[in-house]
């Protein structure tokens, strides 16, 4: 017998037939029964399901684009700082890039605007540090 951890703890796992319905019985008291007390008020467990399911409406390609420009703005604070920070900014920077060069195709409306920002934050740490980019 092997075992899985789960945030409830270590489960037993079964190498036979009844593995992925042992698996779906544990999780699903695991979550059924939640660790701790919660110390939200009825109304406040309610505006989070609120909250939530208005998320659900938004397309995740906004979301991740959201991101990406706080990420972006992240990286301009650091170049823009006296001094420049810029090993903090090229992480930024690097970070915005892979996600948005990643998921190219798939970012919907906000992607050529996030495409050009790659290009525009990489122009600025060239032009403030005088070195491309550094490479990992």
């Amino acid at each position: 017998m092997s075992s899985l951890w789960t945030p409830g703890g270590e489960h037993q796992v079964p190498r036979d037939q009844q593995l992925s319905q042992s698996l779906t019985s544990d999780l699903d008291n695991e979550f059924d029964d939640p660790p701790y007390e919660s110390d939200l008020s009825d109304d406040q467990e309610e505006e989070i399901r609120r909250m939530q399911a208005e998320m659900l409406t938004v397309p995740a390609s906004s979301v991740i684009a959201n991101h990406v420009v706080n990420i972006f703005n992240l990286a301009m604070l650091h170049l823009f700082s006296q001094p420049a920070n810029l090993s903090e900014a090229a992480l930024a920077i690097d970070g915005a890039s892979a996600i948005v060069e990643k998921l190219q195709g798939r970012l919907g409306d906000e992607e050529e605007v996030l495409i050009d920002a790659v290009h525009q934050m990489r122009l600025a740490y060239v032009q403030i540090s005088g070195t491309a980019l550094p490479t990992s």
